[in-house]
């Protein structure tokens, strides 16, 4: 049997083996997604040729329709795995609108070739103790020994022997040749949405348990770097609806989803969990776990750890550490942990809910690293609708900075040290610190590429935030926010269409979503369509809160409409709760007061306003942008850069 087509392709400290579809560094494989290989090879067997994203999309998906994110989001993993830093192009260059380009140097390889398959796996010689093909012809005036006759049974044993073992090298190397050249049955899981749990009974509903089995698992989950797991966000929707998982899955779109059910009792609890295949929903894997209910934790684990044996994931030390992340000692303060996420997760106004369910938590157990940051992160969003509260600020950075020390590698406490830089110090150095550190020990978490976008985008770089957005959205594709934010970047990047068609979608499918609108109508008057703006202000449900208020006494005013603008300005100053006053700056600089604007802009620096986050993206300051005072107030927090 003849190697001689095999070829290996060498770049860096990288091998790529394409017949046997693996990536060496070194001696240690690298784990890939099969797409992600697949990539990578196209990639590799192209060096220095600009490839298009339709030509990969055509070679990678040939059977299959995928949109540009998902070849966006393989292009990151691959540059993880690479160990591409973000800004930098040692393997893999990314040439705008014209697609990738790999730019490191390949040398191809060729292994020597395999001459008979019993020799490849061992010497028979070597057994018997004849001459080996390759020994060399005795010299004149060595000591060569007298050949002994070989005896009949010994004959017949050396040949039943060597028959063995050609037979069994012949049989290995066909199923190494069958293990490098077949695909599997089932193509593999690489999505994955994990719905809350339901109760057997339905009187035996208990929301915080139900949501919570779901969340801790995806959370264990999402450590995982070769499966996407939706994040909990994603699946809130799926907590009180009737089930389909064929239509869930299709939402969602995944290749799995998992489900379970729970019936509790006094002391025990009993989980029934099935993963589902989402092109047929057929069980993949299903277990029943029946323990007392104080094992409420060891069950999660059991769980995330069976999902991983299900999906065949080979896991790295780090992974496995996160699957086994224990929850608090007092379940009461998980089961207010939990409802403080469902709040915080809902984006219907229950910050204040949140806020309390988390200090329940704490209040339970002051050790809860998880409940300490979504404390932090929900008080640094109070500023929004009114002036902060300069002490629950403060208490914003304590919780942070306490749990970042109980735990260094919580993404929980990231999270809120990334928050608390930018809408509370606005520390722009450290913002972009932590959001590296997410989307770095996160690669599949969409909340975490959220959030780096989002930092890009407020410093002015929409083109940077896109990659982060995009991926975001590949990773959980309903989120209304995430569509809010592409659709936002989108038009200051010059893909109008695109777009303003994402936003009309977010506020369909959530017609009172305040940002929603918002955003929406800032992009159409980026465009020159002011009344159409207005008309999507005016459209919106009473209540909606006082940016969208000030959003639209902005675009009164520049329509030539000042009356109506200083009626709402009066309307904001007079409420019952004394508005941000970098909304109430939006009128006046509509009203082309650019006086009043600053001194309110100022008065928003003194009250440390989470609006001043956007001071220096936000459309209406154009009119202000070459005021020496307005330039002033951009040096004072540091966004002038």
């Amino acid at each position: 049997m003849s190697q001689t087509g095999r070829e290996l392709l060498r770049f860096g400290p990288f091998t790529l083996d394409a017949g046997e579809r693996l990536l060496w560094r070194g001696g240690e494989i690298v784990p890939l997604t099969p797409k992600a290989f697949d990539l990578l090879a196209v990639l590799v067997q192209n060096p220095g040729r600009v490839l298009s994203k339709a030509e990969l999309i055509e070679r990678v998906w040939p059977d299959a329709f995928v949109e540009e994110a998902n070849l966006s989001h393989q292009i990151y993993r691959l540059r993880t795995a690479l160990g591409d830093a973000e800004g930098e192009a040692s393997y893999i260059d990314t040439l705008n609108r014209r697609g990738y380009r790999f730019v490191a140097a390949v040398s191809a390889i060729v292994p020597a070739p395999v001459q008979e398959a019993a020799a490849s796996i061992i010497s028979v010689d070597a057994i018997v103790g004849e001459p080996h093909e390759h020994s060399t012809e005795p010299r004149a005036g060595d000591n060569v020994p007298e050949p002994v006759p070989m005896s009949p049974g010994r004959s017949r044993f050396v040949a039943a022997v060597t028959v063995a073992l050609m037979t069994v090298g012949i049989l290995l190397v066909g199923i190494r040749s069958w293990r490098a050249t077949s695909t599997p049955t089932s193509p593999a899981i690489q999505s994955l949405a994990v719905l809350p749990f339901t109760a057997l009974s339905p009187w035996m509903h208990d929301e915080a348990l139900e949501l919570g089995m779901a969340d801790a698992v995806i959370t264990r989950l999402s450590n995982l770097k070769q499966v996407i797991v939706r994040p909990t966000s994603a699946v809130l929707p799926y907590t009180r609806e009737p089930r389909d998982i064929l239509a869930i899955a299709r939402e969602q779109r995944v290749d799995a989803v998992l489900e379970g059910k729970i019936q509790k009792s006094a002391d025990r609890l009993r989980v029934t969990v099935q993963l589902l295949r989402a092109s047929d929903a057929r069980p993949i894997w299903a277990q029943t776990f029946d323990q007392p209910l104080e094992d409420l934790f060891a069950i999660q684990d059991a769980i995330s750890g069976r999902v991983v044996d299900a999906l065949q994931v080979t896991l790295t030390t780090a992974e496995r550490q996160g699957l086994g992340r224990q929850g608090p000692a007092n379940m009461d303060a998980y089961n207010a942990f939990v409802r403080g996420t469902y709040f915080a997760n809902s984006f219907s106004g229950d910050t204040d809910k949140s806020i309390s369910e988390f200090r329940r938590a704490i209040a339970l157990d002051p050790d809860y690293v998880d409940a300490a940051a979504g404390l932090a992160s929900a008080l640094t969003l109070t500023g929004f609708t009114q002036p902060p509260s300069r002490s629950a600020l403060q208490e914003a950075r304590s919780l942070t900075a306490r749990a970042l020390q109980l735990d260094p590698d919580s993404a929980t406490a990231h999270t809120a040290a990334t928050y608390v830089a930018l809408y509370v110090d606005w520390d722009w150095n450290a913002a972009d610190r932590e959001s590296r550190w997410l989307v770095a020990s996160r690669q599949n978490d969409a909340d975490a590429h959220q959030l780096r976008g989002w930092y890009q985008s407020l410093m002015g770089r929409p083109a940077d935030a896109l990659v982060d957005i995009r991926l975001s959205q590949q990773l959980s594709p309903l989120a209304i926010n995430r569509t809010i934010l592409l659709g936002d970047v989108l038009v200051r990047v010059g893909d109008t269409a695109e777009g303003i068609d994402a936003l009309q979608r977010a506020i369909t499918g959530a017609p009172g979503n305040a940002a929603g609108r918002t955003v929406l109508a800032q992009a159409l008057f980026r465009l020159g369509r002011g009344e159409d703006a207005i008309a999507v202000l005016r459209e919106a449900p009473a209540g909606s809160g006082p940016a969208v208020a000030a959003t639209l006494g902005f675009l009164l005013a520049r329509a030539g409409r000042s009356a109506e603008a200083k009626q709402i300005l009066e309307q904001l100053s007079t409420g019952p709760v004394a508005p941000p006053a970098y909304l109430v700056a939006t009128v006046q600089s509509g009203l082309g007061d650019a006086t009043a604007a600053i001194a309110s802009l100022e008065r928003a620096i003194s009250e440390q306003s989470p609006w001043i986050a956007w001071l220096k993206t936000d459309a209406q300051w154009e009119s202000l942008r070459t005021e020496p005072a307005f330039q002033a107030l951009l040096h004072r927090v540091a966004l002038d850069r």
